[in-house]
Order: C-alpha cells, then sequence, then structure tokens
C-alpha cells in the first residue's frame, strides 16, 4: 500500500522535471555534470542551475540522493523561489526508493501536517526507516518520537539506542538529551 499518494503528486513531479537543460550561470569545472557528486561540488560555489540539472539528470536516472537533493533545493528555494508542493514528488520517490534522508524529511512533513496529510503513525515509521538505515538525523528525531509516544509507542531504551548512535556519529542534541537522561 502506497502511503504516500498526495493529490498534487504528478504535477509536483512534473514541476520538479521542468527544470531548464540549459544555464545562464556560469559552470563549475566538473568531471560528470549528471551526478549527485557533482550537484553537490556545485552548490558549494552556488551554481544552482547546475546543481540543480545534475540533481535532476540523476532523479531522472533513478538516484534516490538525486530525488531528495532536487526536492531539498526546490523545498528552500535555491535558485528560484521556495516551493514545498513541488519538493514533495521528488522526496516520494526517494523515500521510496530507499532514501534515508528523503524518508526522515518525508516524515516530518506527515508528523507536522505541511502539504502532506498529518499523520503521526506514517511519519514516526518514515523516521524511524530513516534512524535504522543509519541517518543520524533520523536517529534523532526517532529518538523523541520513542521518548513521547507520537505515532509510536514510547520505548525509552529503544529511544536512547537511537540517540547514542546519533551522538556518537556527533549530532550535538542527542548528546545533550543523554546527558539530561543520566
Amino acid at each position: 500500500m502506497n502511503l504516500f499518494l498526495h493529490r498534487n503528486i504528478i504535477p509536483a513531479i512534473a514541476l520538479a522535471v521542468s527544470i531548464p537543460l540549459t544555464s545562464t550561470a556560469q559552470t563549475t569545472d566538473v568531471e560528470d555534470p549528471s551526478s549527485v557528486a557533482s550537484g553537490l561540488r556545485a552548490l558549494e560555489v552556488a551554481d544552482f542551475d547546475l546543481a540543480a540539472r545534475s540533481f535532476r539528470t540523476a532523479f531522472e536516472a533513478g538516484d534516490p540522493e538525486g530525488a531528495f537533493l532536487l526536492g531539498r533545493m526546490l523545498e528552500l528555494g535555491l535558485g528560484r523561489p521556495p516551493n514545498l508542493d513541488a519538493a514533495i514528488g521528488p522526496y516520494v520517490v526517494a523515500s521510496e526508493s530507499g532514501s534515508a534522508a528523503a524518508k526522515n524529511r518525508l516524515g516530518l512533513l506527515h508528523m507536522r501536517g505541511e502539504r502532506v496529510l498529518q499523520d503521526y503513525e506514517v511519519g514516526a515509521a518514515l523516521i524511524c526507516e530513516a534512524a535504522e538505515l543509519g541517518d543520524i538525523i533520523g536517529a534523532f528525531n526517532c529518538g523523541r518520537i520513542l521518548l513521547e509516544g507520537r505515532g509510536q509507542e514510547p520505548d525509552m531504551q529503544r529511544a536512547i539506542d537511537h540517540d547514542k548512535f546519533a551522538a556518537d556519529n556527533g549530532h550535538i542534541d542527542a548528546m545533550t538529551t543523554l546527558a539530561r537522561i543520566n
């Protein structure tokens, strides 16, 4: 069962992949302009057109991280006005293709009811799936969910385990949470 049906998914994906293939901005020196890595390098030098084209091409080739990063650019408005509606399509595709970052982001949108149906169970499941895939931010967020019992039954030990993982990987808020619990 697809839990991510969104009435605007087809228009959102159409908008996301309509980013132009040509750029008026000066391009950066990259080996493969269709890879996620080249898109990340383009972001580092604020070449948003090249970054969007690289992520879009990776997305169209089936790379879930390209889909997630394209969605993130659309949501944040990098190189164009912010458009969360357009970002949801790539987030859904990336999440369903296994992107931990997309699962976490889409889960947060469900928890908050931002442009998707507010559903704590779906949100919690996505966020904790991201944690199980090794996403540090997802681990911290899943720990919060398990402490509060929002969308899942409270489970202090699992919450601590997720916080330990996040803290061991440098997540400051997880470190703070563990210090408060102990």
